[in-house]
Order: C-alpha cells, then structure tokens, then sequence
C-alpha cells in the first residue's frame, strides 16, 4: 500500500474500564504467583477518516459468576458507553468492533453495539458458544447470548485482516490464550506501531521473559504468541500488555490520545 493512500489523521484513545483485584498473579504468570494483583482493564478507540473502531468492550459485573464478581472494581462512568459519550460518541458512531479475545473482562459490552460491524476470530466464536469445560470459568455467556444475530467478520485461525486496506489496523493471530484470541496492529502517523496485545502478554513477566499466561487453553500455540510479539517489539512497534498495572501508568488515558 502507497503511503500516499494511507490517511494523514487518526487517534488512539486508550480507556481505563475498571481493575480487577485477581487473588494471585500467577492466574495470569505461570509460576509467579503467590501475590495478590490489581489488574488494569482497557479498551481502545481508534478515530479513522473511514470509521471509529473499538477493540474490545470492557467487563459487565452483572454477568459475573461469584467469587469473581467481588473482585471487579468498575465505577459507573467507567462503562465503555460512558467514556466514548465524553468523547462525543455513541455506540452508533462505531464502525466495526474488534474482539481480542471473548472472555469475561472484554466482552462484557458487546450487546451495547448492534449496529456495528464486529471482527472476531471464528474458532474464537465457537469456543465461546460452546467451550472446554475446563477454561469455560472465564467466559461469561450472558456478555453475548443476544448477539448471534449481529454482523460479524470471522477471520480464520491465521489470516492477517487489514481494516480499511490501507495498513493502518491490522488484525493478526495470537491464539494460545484463547482458541481464538488475537491482537491488534495500528499504525499511527506520528506515534508509529502500537499493538494491543490483549492477554496473549497481560504482564511484563511475559514479554520481557516468555512467562507462560496462567489461564491458557494451549501451551505452545501461547508461546508462539508471545515470540510473534516480541519480534515486533524488536522491529519498532511498542506492545500494549493486556492488564499489567504499572505499564498501564506509562500510558496516555482518554481523553488524551495518540496521534
């Protein structure tokens, strides 16, 4: 793609959708638990000459099974539908919706959006609908039970999905995590590569060492992963960890952007 077509305009809004106070950090560093974590929970707006794209919808306590219930921290104003109404938006001002991943602290908004255009992984839908017992904990049906008639674009397990086709938003595969979670290339006029991660690395311990997610649905495909993310670290692009709380203070919030 000429750089003469790709656009001179465009925003990155980073939201802060509430904590989770997770009882161990090791529930997401294999082998690094012990201590209890405050986990920070985002969701990202992009502003394109061609449409507003949300990547993921933050976290609905009402859908929440107990225990996990107790350990959201989500004020009002922090709900997705808020926060872009501080921007001048409303969930129909948004063009497509791209889904990292359909767990619990992502997924929680979905229903908000049905007139968009959501961009999700197909493995990903199914294991939502129907998943392995043994990671079912942390999805929450009644975040998407009411979507099924949306409008969706499902990837297939490894294409990469340019957006506009202009470069600029790039969905590429990251399952391990997931069956079908992914992550999210956006390339910036002035900032350059940002990509949202999502829990493919949540904390630092998994970029900078390879630590292993602690919920994974299979081991080497997450290893995979997270060597695809760090080669792009090493090449420019600066990786938005999932829910690491201290890099997440190293971040501009809405209502400041990247550009």
């Amino acid at each position: 793609m000429s750089t003469a077509s790709r656009p001179k305009s465009m925003k990155l809004y980073t939201f802060d959708a509430g904590n989770i106070n997770a009882p161990d950090r090791g529930l997401l560093a294999a082998g690094r638990g012990g201590q209890p974590v405050t986990l920070f929970v985002a969701a990202f707006l992009i502003q394109h000459p061609r449409g507003n794209v949300l990547v993921d919808t933050g976290m609905n306590p009402n859908t929440w099974p107990l225990p996990q219930k107790n350990e959201v921290v989500l004020r009002p104003e922090q709900r997705i539908d808020k926060q872009l109404a501080k921007l001048g938006l409303s969930p129909k001002d948004i063009k497509y919706v791209i889904m990292t991943h359909l767990h619990m602290d992502h997924a929680g908004w979905m229903t908000l959006f049905p007139e968009s255009t959501f961009i999700v992984r197909k493995a990903e839908l199914r294991h939502a609908w129907w998943p392995d017992k043994w990671v079912s904990f942390s999805l929450a049906f009644g975040d998407y039970k009411d979507t099924r008639d949306y409008s969706y674009i499902q990837l297939d397990d490894v294409e990469d999905f340019d957006v506009f086709l202009d470069g600029t938003i790039i969905c590429v595969d990251s399952k391990g995590h997931t069956p079908g979670h992914q992550s999210v290339v956006v390339d910036l006029p002035r900032s350059g590569k940002i990509v949202f991660a999502g829990d493919a690395v949540s904390l630092h311990e998994s970029l900078d060492e390879s630590v292993m997610p602690g919920i994974v649905w299979d081991p080497d495909l997450a290893q995979k992963a997270i060597a695809k993310l760090q080669h792009l670290q090493r090449n420019g692009a600066r990786i938005f960890l999932g829910h690491d709380p201290d890099f997440f203070k190293t971040v501009k919030l809405a209502p400041e952007y990247y550009d």
